[in-house]
């Protein structure tokens, strides 16, 4: 059984309209195991979004440094959403032995064979988006969204936050990490289309796979067991998945016409702490 919206007067007031919104996506993904919402439904959600803080971070982004063609920029940041404040909170960075601020990344080598089971660490996402309306919104939303018979949502939970740029000068592709059908090691994930310019056809498509695909390409899979394939095409648009019950993949970026082309997006996960 569906459980109500979490609505406090102040923080994101949620209208009859994007209550019904919020509801249905969040029977889409407990019922398909994934979700695609439009940017219109994300900014009725919202109520309003201004994603100019994101794509000035973005812009800032450094090269990712476990991408040995430079063509991938990154940020991470992990943090606590509070349900009973409807807030995230980020976690303090860590410095390296240069006093280099950084956030770890961790997943086991079974998930993603590029990383080998070895945590990686980026640049930390910049402490003033913490404080950014739109991200904080972002994040209760999504929060909002995930199944209620699968989250006690009295609980507090760990919130990753990947802002990626795929960067093409135009002959070169940019590649995600990693590049086939996978799965994350967090219980759900949204990736959100922040802005893109220039991509070439057949860039930065998503695809949505039953989870036994995990560790091929998309055209290496029965037609059967691919369940959605989208290209996203305007900002706030975003796809939500439940990890334990299917795998993803987004295509890499080249620029149009041999000219430089990128697509941003931000990836929020939850795991209840």
């Amino acid at each position: 059984m569906d459980v109500g919206i979490i609505d406090r007067p102040g923080r994101l007031p949620f209208s009859p309209e994007a209550q019904k919104t919020i509801i249905r996506h969040r029977n889409h993904l407990d019922r398909e195991g994934y979700d695609h919402v439009s940017a219109a439904e994300t900014l009725l959600m919202l109520g309003q979004g201004d994603l100019t803080a994101i794509v000035n971070a973005a812009d800032s982004a450094p090269a990712d440094p476990y991408d040995p063609y430079g063509l991938r920029r990154r940020f991470y940041r992990k943090g606590c959403y509070h349900p009973s404040a409807g807030q995230l909170v980020f976690y303090p960075p860590k410095y390296d032995r240069d006093n280099r601020p950084y956030a770890e990344y961790l997943q086991a080598e079974r998930i993603n064979m590029d990383a080998n089971g070895r945590a990686r660490r980026f640049s930390p996402l910049p402490d003033e988006l913490e404080n950014d309306e739109t991200l904080q919104k972002l994040v209760r939303i999504i929060f909002e969204m995930l199944p209620g018979d699968l989250i006690d949502r009295r609980r507090e939970q760990e919130v990753g936050l990947h802002l990626t740029r795929l960067y093409s000068g135009g002959r070169q592709r940019a590649a995600p990490s990693p590049y086939w059908l996978h799965t994350d090691g967090e219980p759900w994930t949204s990736i959100i289309l922040i802005d893109h310019y220039n991509v070439g056809r057949g860039s930065a498509v998503n695809y949505v796979a039953e989870r036994s695909c995990r560790g091929k390409q998309p055209q290496d899979c029965d037609r059967d067991d691919i369940l959605a394939t989208i290209s996203m095409q305007t900002p706030f648009e975003m796809i939500l998945v439940d990890d334990a019950r299917v795998s993803h993949h987004v295509t890499g970026v080249h620029g149009a016409d041999c000219n430089p082309g990128w697509r941003t997006s931000l990836l929020i996960d939850f795991s209840p702490l």
